[in-house]
């Protein structure tokens, strides 16, 4: 393959990942990620900061391990 066809060939492929978005660029939907509410003190926190609690096959999230510890404990 020539030089010039190689970075021809390298341009389109950079311009097409661009356009399709798989450029590794953070799109709209992840800058806004979601939030929920804690499941015991009711705090605004991110999902992906979250922790995730089972008990008796329920799943909530919540902002710390204090409150991790409140759900695991309450009857």
């Amino acid at each position: 393959m020539s030089r010039g066809l190689s970075a021809r060939l390298g341009t389109a492929i950079l311009a097409l990942a661009l356009v399709s978005g798989f450029a590794g660029l953070p799109s709209r939907a992840a800058a806004a990620e979601e939030e929920i509410k804690c499941a015991n003190c009711n705090k605004t926190v991110k999902k992906s900061k979250a922790i995730k609690v089972i008990k008796d096959g329920q799943v909530y999230y919540v902002c710390s391990e204090a409150c991790a510890k409140k759900i695991k404990n309450k009857k």
